[in-house]
């Protein structure tokens, strides 16, 4: 069956949102999708950017049994998340970090997946950058970079030996708090 074209016709191309984390467009995935009598798995590539559009041929529903089948597109939206953003192919994280690990320097680990080194001294609102470590792009293989934005919480501290240790070190900096 053509149309006025000499195009062949066929059923309607289909269309449907999946909503993935921002872990899962860095580390990519295969996601699954139930249709009735048919599981397709979607091939999600590393560095996936939110509004990207998959193609697969001939997989939207049949509405006219003697046409053959339009493609699915898919739309590949990637869900919000607190403390964890993505601009271009950098990636943006909020860490807190004890106030004495600051002074000190310390290492902590985001995301169960990102090593970041604190340097001492670190201030409030500082960005620690990891080169390399941000999302891929999908086509040119590239990497942003990752970006650790600090966030310093002071300690609790009812240790009356710890508190006297503290002491002493601000005393040791010329600091007594005027």
């Amino acid at each position: 069956i053509f149309n006025g074209r000499g195009r062949q016709q066929k059923n309607p191309d289909g269309q449907i949102n999946i909503e993935i984390s921002l872990l899962e467009a860095y580390e990519g995935m295969n996601y699954h999708i139930n249709f009735p009598g048919e599981e397709l798995a979607i091939k999600i590539a590393p560095g996936t950017r939110h509004g990207a559009k998959l193609r697969l041929h001939g997989k939207a529903n049949r509405r006219f049994e003697e046409l053959p089948p339009g493609d699915l597109y898919i739309n590949v939206l990637i869900r919000d998340e607190i403390n964890w953003g993505r601009q271009g192919d950098d990636l943006y994280v909020n860490i807190v970090i004890d106030a004495l690990d600051a002074i000190v320097g310390c290492d902590t680990i985001v995301k169960q997946q990102f090593k970041v080194k604190i340097p001492a001294g670190t201030q409030e609102q500082e960005r620690v950058r990891l080169v390399g470590q941000g999302m891929p792009h999908p086509s040119s293989g590239e990497v942003g970079a990752l970006y650790a934005i600090i966030n310093i919480e002071v300690p609790n501290i009812l240790d009356k030996e710890i508190i006297t240790l503290l002491n002493t070190i601000r005393e040791k900096r010329g600091n007594n708090g005027s």
